[in-house]
């Protein structure tokens, strides 16, 4: 009986599963699977495609590529989704990083290292697996970093990926926004990216789950046209963003962007409310600074 096999033999089955299941990355999604299950490099990967596998390997492999025809999201499935040049732990408990926050995040780094070395106290509302406030941590040395979030399974992967990551100056809050007493009281930035889907009743249920159905939806999914949350975060931020210099940072759905700067304006008097795009051309962030 023959226990091992080789990785190209393997390889092209996988990619012919992944194909039958309409998958749109087929090879892609499987070469990612093969690098985690064998813990190889990209230079492995191609460097040895007649390496035997192990039955053991075999199995682990076929099992993860079953997940994947489910439509399951490959950050699951390893167990990982890279953000700003780090890899952050990430399981059903935690939204998976999207490419549009790095564009968010590198705006609110900007401004705190472009403070001129001053000590700036940053809170991350809505923290999910850290990626955002440990990646502040991470490329601006002088911050106070505070996390929250209502979540405290969130919590408890957004504290492994600090620990990996050797970052031990974040305090974590479990919160439903501003109201675990606990938290500091003002902060020199408030960056966030909250629920803010529309929450829709689908009419009907479709057979074959997409990505996003594999994620914990209250992360995602909002109130009045998806603006619920954010507003509420609005209206508590104000009171908590220091004095004469502090500022807030959010990601927003284009589709009810407008209508949420607008509301902010109306607000934040005395600051400076902007919409900008992401690299696709969407109204996606919005920031509130003083004037």
């Amino acid at each position: 009986m023959n226990l091992e096999s080789r990785i190209t033999d393997l390889f092209k089955e996988s990619v012919a599963i992944l194909k039958r299941a309409h998958i749109p990355s087929p090879q892609l999604d499987a070469k990612i699977i093969f690098k985690s299950a064998l813990n190889i490099s990209e230079t492995d990967f191609y460097q040895y495609p007649d390496k035997s596998i192990t039955l053991a390997q075999r199995k682990k492999i076929k099992e993860l590529i079953a997940r994947r025809t489910q439509n399951e999201p490959i950050a699951y499935i390893i167990g990982q989704k890279e953000f700003l040049g780090f890899n952050f732990f990430v399981d059903k408990n935690v939204l998976i990083p999207r490419p549009e926050t790095e564009e968010l995040v590198e705006m609110a780094i900007d401004r705190i290292n472009n403070e001129e070395a001053k000590i700036m106290h940053v809170l991350d509302m809505g923290t999910g697996s850290g990626n955002i406030i440990i990646s502040i941590a991470k490329k601006c040395p002088t911050a106070i970093c505070s996390a929250a979030d209502i979540s405290d399974q969130a919590l408890v992967v957004a504290k492994k990926n600090a620990s990996y990551y050797k970052v031990d100056r974040i305090n974590f809050y479990q919160s439903d926004l501003f109201a675990n007493p606990q938290l500091p009281d003002k902060f020199d930035l408030i960056i966030a990216n909250l629920p803010y889907v529309p929450k829709i009743v689908k009419s009907q249920k479709l057979k074959i789950k997409s990505d996003i159905d594999f994620e914990p939806q209250n992360a995602i999914f909002a109130y009045d046209q998806g603006m619920a949350i954010i507003k509420d975060f609005l209206e508590q931020a104000k009171t908590h963003v220091a004095p004469g210099g502090g500022a807030t940072f959010l990601e927003l759905d284009p589709r009810n962007a407008i209508q949420i700067k607008e509301f902010a304006k109306e607000m934040y008097h005395n600051y400076k409310v902007e919409l900008f795009q992401d690299l696709a051309g969407f109204n996606r962030f919005l920031t509130i600074k003083p004037l």
